[in-house]
């Protein structure tokens, strides 16, 4: 059964359509959970605990484009299918939520490739992982055209986001200088061909977060 699961294939699929809200986990038109405040509970050294809560910041000027990691935890080989986002919106908040005080947040969802697909040969994970690129970069191209309007940004994310996110650094290298020298790594760096032959342009400022 085990080996039924890591052997199913990842399908091509056409290209989600970002000027639709609903493929955004995070998006300055619409509410979301990344305008919820978040509730904080402190241990301090005496043992006691205090409760306080932390506001998104609806002026801030920098913008913090958030790709987050691997939370499909199938053990097929594939890709998220997106109907419920519950895991993404909860990893969201969990790892960038605290962000939210300082820059806008910018979440996409993307079909990343399930944690079956890290257990399966270069050669047939390949595809998985392209769909995974493929979503974020075309999300971060929409985000450059319709979203951005001239803001600072920054880039967040790890383990599969990074990897997933290394065409934002293609796309935002054009024309710009604002990204990191040092493309993202992570231990998925080692499937995708497009991964392999991406060489980042040279900044003048370092931006990135990874």
């Amino acid at each position: 059964m085990i080996l039924f699961w890591l052997g199913c294939a990842c399908p091509n699929r056409a290209e989600l359509d970002y000027a639709d809200t609903a493929n955004w986990i995070c998006h300055p038109d619409i509410p979301d959970v990344c305008d919820e405040p978040i509730t904080l509970h402190t241990v301090e050294a005496d043992g006691s605990i205090t409760t306080s809560t932390v506001e998104a910041n609806p002026d801030a000027a920098v913008d913090c484009f958030h790709v987050y990691p691997t939370v499909d935890l199938a053990l097929k080989r594939g890709n998220a299918d997106l109907r419920d986002l519950t895991d993404e919106e909860r990893t969201t908040i969990h790892q960038a939520g605290l962000l939210a005080q300082e820059c806008r947040l910018i979440v996409p969802a993307y079909r990343q490739a399930t944690l079956g697909t890290y257990l399966t040969r270069e050669r047939k994970a390949e595809p998985c992982f392209d769909v995974a690129y493929d979503d974020v970069e075309s999300a971060f191209e929409h985000y450059l055209a319709e979203l951005n309007d001239g803001r600072p940004f920054v880039l967040v994310g790890h383990s599969q986001g990074p990897t997933s996110g290394r065409g934002c650094y293609v796309s935002a290298s054009r024309g710009r200088s604002t990204i990191s020298s040092s493309p993202p790594t992570s231990s998925a760096g080692r499937w995708g061909p497009r991964a392999r032959r991406f060489r980042p342009a040279r900044p003048r400022t370092r931006l990135a977060v990874w």
